[in-house]
This record gives structure tokens, sequence and C-alpha cells, in this order.
């Protein structure tokens, strides 16, 4: 299609693919039509990392081929936005030497950091303004098996002429001793790496875990040995979440809970047993087109979990239905004993009333 007021349609064949003009276009002859090669790169899922198997070596910008071969993320978007008519980045990438491109993951790395602490100052200067706030921490284990402690702060603000309260991250710290004094001293030792006042800490929050909320040598403890006024209270959500998981006790939702996962699993677990239950889920319009997973530990995801499967009850019935009569025999019998859970009344009220 050519531009103007009245523009003129242009068939492209493959005598136009060696032009100048329909470069970025390549014939692809598994797809049997034209591929616009510049668009590959965002093709995938959006939240790609920066880097991809390698980053080293330069920017090639020699032709379009280079953007799909491009080894880096970052340095194929490079590429991109230069053949999209980026003529600073093209004439700062061809003009200046290899030491002073400043497309290296170092740099890469120095720009996220500064990026960093230009959030976390503006933060710090709210809060101060704000002069009262508390503190949020909870631990955990990274995929690299070290121990993480983020630490956030809550404070109220004036935004419009309202009080707001927020909830900000100030930052991520190892943790190499896990004891109560060790992540308390680690707490104390952020708050005070970011200038903030001890004596206006009037709140700390944690999960229920002994080395946190031990009233005699947990980190509450240790912190209001620092700060007297950080009045020490259990996590809302964690509190809801524990609360929540003692229906297991119940041998009713037990069960139910039981039943729900197995159907899940079993129904996740295979390509053809999804089509099926997808199949249903178009005749009936559903609004999903899966099932979700099923949480051990959240219950907030335990609850999507139910949800979805009280909404589709019917359709999951239909599913193993057909599964029983369409399948192998291994896997109908799986799905007729699945079909008597299902049938069970209490599991039908355990499910409703959940």
């Amino acid at each position: 299609m050519k531009g103007g007021k009245n523009p003129k349609k242009v068939y492209l064949g493959l005598q136009h693919l060696s032009g100048g003009s329909y470069s970025s276009f390549k014939f692809s002859p598994s797809l049997n039509g034209l591929l616009c090669v510049t668009c590959v790169l965002f093709a995938n899922e959006i939240g790609i990392a920066y880097r991809g198997r390698r980053d080293d070596g330069d920017v090639s910008l020699e032709t379009n081929d280079e953007l799909i071969k491009a080894d880096e993320n970052f340095k194929a978007l490079l590429a991109y936005r230069v053949d999209a008519g980026d003529k600073v980045l093209e004439h700062h990438l061809k003009i200046l030497g290899k030491n002073a491109t400043y497309i290296s993951k170092t740099v890469q790395n120095e720009l996220i950091d500064i990026c960093g602490q230009i959030i976390t100052e503006k933060i710090i200067k709210e809060a101060k303004i704000a002069k009262y706030f508390l503190v949020i921490a909870d631990e955990t284990t990274d995929v690299s098996h070290h121990e993480q402690l983020c630490v956030c702060i809550r404070f109220v603000c004036l935004i419009n002429g309202f009080h707001t309260i927020r909830e900000e991250f100030l930052n991520f710290k190892k943790a190499n001793d896990l004891s109560g004094k060790g992540l308390g001293e680690l707490i104390i030792q952020t708050l005070k790496g970011h200038c903030l006042n001890l004596t206006y800490l009037v709140g700390q929050g944690y999960d229920g875990a002994s080395a946190m909320s031990g009233c005699y040598n947990g980190v509450q403890e240790h912190v209001r040995m620092v700060a007297p006024s950080a009045v020490f209270v259990h996590c809302r959500s964690h509190v809801l979440n524990l609360v929540l998981n003692s229906t297991y006790s119940v041998p009713e939702i037990r069960d139910m809970f039981s039943t729900v996962k197995k159907c899940t699993t079993f129904v996740n677990d295979s390509i053809k047993r999804r089509k099926i239950l997808e199949k249903f889920f178009q005749d009936s319009e559903s609004s999903v087109s899966c099932l979700k997973s099923f949480s051990e530990t959240r219950f907030v995801e335990r609850h999507d979990c139910l949800l979805i499967f009280y909404q589709n009850f019917i359709n999951i019935v239909k599913c193993l239905e057909e599964i029983v009569h369409k399948l192998e025999s291994k896997t109908a019998d799986t799905a007729r004993s699945l079909l008597r859970c299902l049938y069970d009344l209490v599991v039908i009220v355990a499910l409703f009333c959940a």
C-alpha cells in the first residue's frame, strides 16, 4: 500500500524482494509467504531478557539478516532501531570506537543500577517528608540458592490533597545469617544505609516464623532495641493464608481439594485431554481456555484454581465422560475414577461452599 490521497495497492512478488524498498521482507518457503524480518524481534513475548546466548562483539548493521541472526536481545533491538531509521543511533554505532559505544553488559548493568538508585532516592525523599514509616521484610531463596532478604517501607503521603498509603520496595539484601539477630541487624543496616531516621520507625511487619516474630530473640525484638516505637504486626496476608490452609483439617474440604488437584493435573498433563476440554470451553463460550494449576502454598492462587473449576464444573464432567469413551483404557480408567469423585455429593457441596 503506497501513501498519498489515493493510496495504490502494491502486490509484492519474489521479484520485489531483491530491491531496497522491500529489503525488510523475506520469502518463507515453509509459510509460502512473506516474512517481515524486523518484526520477528517482537513476535515473541515482551518480557525477554536483555541478553541472549552471548553479549559480546559489535552490532552488525550491514544487512537485515543480521537482525534475526543476532545472538543478543539488546543488540538485536539496537539493530532494529537503526533499521527503522534512527540516524543518531546509527551514527553513534558506526563512528565511535569500540570502547565508546556503551552497549556492553557492564554498561547495561551500570545504567540499570543508576535507574534503581534514582528511583530509590525519590522514594526515600518522599518517606522523609512523610516522617513516620514502618518496615516490611521477608526472606526467600533465589534461583541461585542464595538467601535474599526483601526490604520494603510503608508510609503515608499527601497526593492531590488526599492522604495515600504507599508501600515501596527498597532493595534485596543477601542474607548470610538467618538468625533473628542476623536478619534484624541486616534490616537496621539497610534502613540506616538509606539515611532513614529509626526514631520515626513506628511499625514492622513479617511472617510468623520464629526467627522473624519471636518476642525474645526474633527480628522484631532486635529491631525494637534500636527503634522502641516499632510495633510488630503479623502480616495479614500471611495470617489469612494460614487460616485458609487450616481448612485442610476438615476431612470433606481436604477430599475436595485433593479431587480438584487430581482433575487439574490429569487434564493439564496431556495435550489430547486439554484439547477435549478446550472444545467444551469454546462450546459454552467460557472466558478461560484451560484449568489453572493447583498451588500447594498460596491460597490466593488456589482460590483462582477453585473458581475456574467451580465455574466450569459441567464442562469438566463432560470432558472426563468423553475421555472415558474415546481414549485408551488406562486413561479412561483414571477418568472414570475421577468422575466417581466428582459425582460424590459431599465433594460437590464442599466445592460450591469453598
